[in-house]
């Protein structure tokens, strides 16, 4: 009966560090994909307008915030 145990237990524990191999892999592969690109294409395509901090100070001023 405990050898079932040990062989179970060994066998869980294989799975388990499979699994965390492969996500740190996973990871490493979005995290190179990101620091990758040099910086030359923008996080997002969608420009952010020079009037925004006006903007949102408005709002903020009209509900009585500052």
């Amino acid at each position: 009966m405990e050898q079932e145990w040990d062989a179970t237990s060994t066998r869980v524990s294989k799975v388990l560090r499979r699994l965390a191999r492969a996500e740190q892999a996973a990871d490493d592969r979005t995290d190179a994909a990101i620091e990758g690109n040099g910086g030359s294409l923008p996080l997002t395509s969608i420009a952010t307008p020079s009037d925004r901090m006006a903007k949102i100070r408005a709002q903020l001023a009209q509900k009585g915030r500052s």
